[in-house]
């Protein structure tokens, strides 16, 4: 697994909550790091039920990048 780089780093760790956040949330960040985000097993789209499907939320996989 490579480290995330500096835009990445700053959505996943933003992405430490217990809850989904939405996209737009990221400023910066544009739909290239989404795709990365997703592709790296960093970041799904929202499980949840009681929130947007265009939420995102943070894998254990991402958690783990984000703090090494």
């Amino acid at each position: 697994m490579r480290k995330p780089n500096r835009r990445e780093l700053k959505v996943l760790q933003k992405l430490q909550t217990d809850w989904p956040e939405p996209w737009s949330k990221f400023t910066g960040a544009g739909e290239g790091t989404k795709q990365s985000l997703l592709e790296e097993g960093w970041i799904r789209p929202n499980q949840n039920p009681d929130y947007p499907a265009d939420y995102f939320e943070i894998t254990p996989e991402g958690d783990k990048a984000a703090w090494s």
